[in-house]
């Protein structure tokens, strides 16, 4: 039904771009007598803004139409979709979680099978890999808790086999303050700290260290946008065999939490930690993110308590936390799924 009105719209579009093509020469003599580019005009300036907003009205009206006939066909697909919504997750992967589950007899069954095949896409290290030791950097932005986990993982290493096999390198020079609130942690925890500026003194500082069976670099911390970013994922790229670990803060926005995750692929991750779960009001949105990228997870942390408040990640406890987040109220997910079904429809009829 919608397809048919975009249609009946695009002739009389191209009739009002002939007309316009065939007086531009008359406007561009005119124009060039007395010296006015016509589209600078006020007036047709005017007219483009107002053409832009009725189109815009337009596919609105026809999005919600298509949408309001949409439920009345598919009551099954529209329940499902609206449950998935509430869930929190992005319009997109409801769209697919929805179409790969409809095949089920019933609305619970499709429901459990669309949570099952998110539960699938949530990949977690099966072990720890402090137990594997060597050399394990913390990357991300500013603000994600990369120190505080370095010292979560120190005090739990050190903990299980001593002191002695741990050593800490921050390459953070540029914050103040950034090194001392390593090196408190450090002489809290009896550990060796090093300070590394470049690639040089990173290589250095893990050759000081190669009597340590776990060292953890604490990197600094910038905006996704950062021309110094670059210089820490060189310098990580150059140095042999570390495992980059990328912090993400469960807090964060989804598109924010996507941009750190392509920002920081060139320093091939070996997985993710998400923090600050214990801060989060909604996790779902991070949930269609892992999902679409297939970071696996190592750790979760869940408050400022070093050592405490670390545990290694399970998929089934990001989607039991997920289902107690999820909301009553779904106007605003209404919207979001509104504005994607629209965009999916004027996609089709193009």
């Amino acid at each position: 039904p919608v397809e048919p009105l975009l249609r009946e719209a695009r002739p009389a579009a191209s009739r009002s771009a002939g007309v316009a093509a065939a007086a531009a020469p008359a406007r561009q003599e005119s124009g060039a007598r007395h010296n006015v580019t016509w589209a600078q005009d006020p007036v047709i300036t005017q007219m483009q803004t107002e053409i832009s907003a009725l189109r815009q009205l337009l596919e609105q009206q026809l999005t919600s139409i298509a949408w309001g006939r949409e439920g009345s066909r598919q009551p099954r697909r529209f329940e499902l979709l609206e449950r998935l919504l509430k869930f929190g997750l992005d319009a997109e992967l409801c769209y697919e979680l929805c179409d790969a589950a409809l095949s089920e007899p019933d609305n619970e069954r499709a429901w459990q099978s669309a949570l099952g095949q998110l539960h699938r896409g949530i990949v977690t290290m099966d072990d720890d890999p402090l137990d594997r030791g060597g050399a394990i950097a913390l990357v991300g932005p500013t603000g994600v808790g990369k120190t505080t986990t370095v010292a979560k993982l120190a005090a739990r290493y050190a903990l299980r086999h001593g002191p002695r096999k741990v050593g800490l390198i921050t390459t953070d020079g540029y914050r103040i303050g950034a090194y001392d609130q390593l090196r408190t942690y450090g002489m809290l925890l009896d550990l060796p700290v090093r300070v590394a500026g470049d690639a040089p003194e990173l290589r250095q500082a893990l050759s000081d260290f190669s009597d340590k069976s776990l060292v953890l670099i604490d990197t600094a911390g910038m905006g996704l946008r950062d021309v110094r970013l670059a210089q820490q994922i060189g310098m990580l790229q150059t140095a042999p065999a570390i495992h980059n670990y990328l912090v993400l803060p469960a807090n964060g926005h989804p598109a924010a939490l996507g941009e750190s995750v392509q920002a920081f692929a060139g320093v091939q991750l070996t997985g993710g930690i998400l923090s600050k779960l214990d801060e989060a009001a909604r996790i779902a949105g991070v949930l269609s993110l892992l999902y679409r990228t297939g970071l696996p997870l190592a750790w979760f942390t869940n408050g400022q308590r070093v050592p405490e408040d670390i545990v290694s990640a399970r998929a089934e406890t990001l989607m039991a936390t997920a289902l107690d987040q999820q909301l009553d109220d779904c106007g605003i997910a209404d919207d979001a799924m509104l504005v994607t079904w629209g965009r999916r429809i004027v996609n089709a009829c193009q």
